[in-house]
């Protein structure tokens, strides 16, 4: 949550099971890649990224989305493949 400047992210291939909710604390993330991991779910807290246009949920475990993703008006490209 520290990171409050970060524009990029990715945590892609590390077998992450989970995100913490902190990490709509990052305002200013566009891009974050989340692809080849582990997730099962993803926190309600996702919705509160508002400049992301970026979210790559390629190859987890995702059976489905918080209601929050829908509070993403920037968002532009989002890759849900083989989940």
């Amino acid at each position: 949550g520290g990171l409050k400047n970060l524009s990029s992210l990715d945590l892609c291939c590390n077998e992450l099971k989970e995100l913490p909710e902190t990490i709509g604390e990052l305002k200013n993330l566009s891009s974050l890649n989340l692809s080849y991991n582990e997730l099962e779910r993803l926190p309600e807290s996702i919705g509160e990224l508002k400049n992301l246009s970026s979210l790559n949920l390629e190859s987890n475990k995702l059976e489905r989305l918080p209601e929050s993703i829908g509070e993403l008006k920037n968002l532009s490209s989002l890759d849900l493949g083989s989940n």
